[in-house]
């Protein structure tokens, strides 16, 4: 919600200050306080963690690295994190570019427009909630990433209109973000004598995935146009499709009690 929230509040902001002011400059300072402050609520409210190093070891040592590794489903769940992430990054990274081109939106306006984004993975959060136990997980992601490779295409044929190039990105946002809460609790029983490690090896990845978009999206756009950026995309979501369909996590044990 607070990624949701900074796209609804942030980055309207970020854009009246550059629109206001002219210089890149400018949202600089707020960001740093906001930072200062966050790191500050970090060290007065948060607990400090007091794990111990045998609670800890299980998914420190290089033996649960290697024994995550060898589970087969892991390393597919994680090459679907990334190529999906890599997906929205191409678009995420040239959608401002595109807009201002595309229908002369200038600083201010791409900053609302922002907060559409906004509203859509918050969105998308509410419907993996409410979907996913009812789909089921591995269907969940598939439908999310399905729908996400149809609003990729849709913003490409938006018809040169700002209203539904905006409901094209709302849809691609709002499946992304569906796609990848619905992937966290999938990959959460790979292997659940090392959850920890899988989850947050599962967040490197969409980190990996982001820095790959981030050379591949704007590569795309400059040499080329927006379609072929739309198209890499979906081509990244079919990706992430076939190695969904080899990903196969083993019903999870229910222990007995007594």
């Amino acid at each position: 919600m607070s990624w949701s929230l900074a796209f609804i509040l942030g980055i309207p902001l970020v854009g009246w200050l550059l629109g206001r002011t002219g210089l890149w400059q400018a949202p600089f300072p707020l960001l740093a306080l906001l930072g200062m402050l966050a790191m500050i609520a970090l060290v007065v409210f948060v607990p400090g963690d007091h794990a111990t190093h045998a609670r800890s070891s299980a998914s420190l040592n290089r033996g649960g690295l290697r024994q995550m590794l060898h589970m087969p489903a892991v390393p597919i769940g994680l090459g679907m994190a990334l190529a999906m992430t890599t997906a929205n990054e191409t678009v995420n990274l040239v959608f401002g570019l595109w807009l201002e081109n595309s229908f002369g939106l200038k600083l201010a306006a791409l900053g609302a427009a922002a907060a559409v984004i906004g509203v859509a993975e918050m969105g998308g959060e509410g419907f993996s909630a409410w979907l996913v136990d009812r789909l089921g997980k591995e269907w969940s992601v598939r439908a999310g990433l399905l729908l996400n490779s149809l609003a990729a295409v849709g913003l490409v044929f938006s018809g040169g209109a700002v209203w539904s190039a905006l409901l094209g990105l709302f849809l691609f946002y709002l499946s992304f973000e569906f796609t990848v809460v619905s992937a966290m609790p999938l990959m959460s029983e790979a292997l659940p004598t090392l959850r920890a490690t899988v989850m947050a090896s599962m967040l490197a990845s969409f980190s990996i995935g982001r820095a790959v978009g981030a050379v591949v999206g704007p590569f795309l756009y400059t040499h080329w146009s927006f379609p072929v950026n739309a198209a890499v995309a979906v081509l990244f979501n079919m990706i992430a499709i076939a190695l969904l369909s080899r990903l196969k996590i083993a019903p999870r044990l229910v222990e007995e009690e007594g």
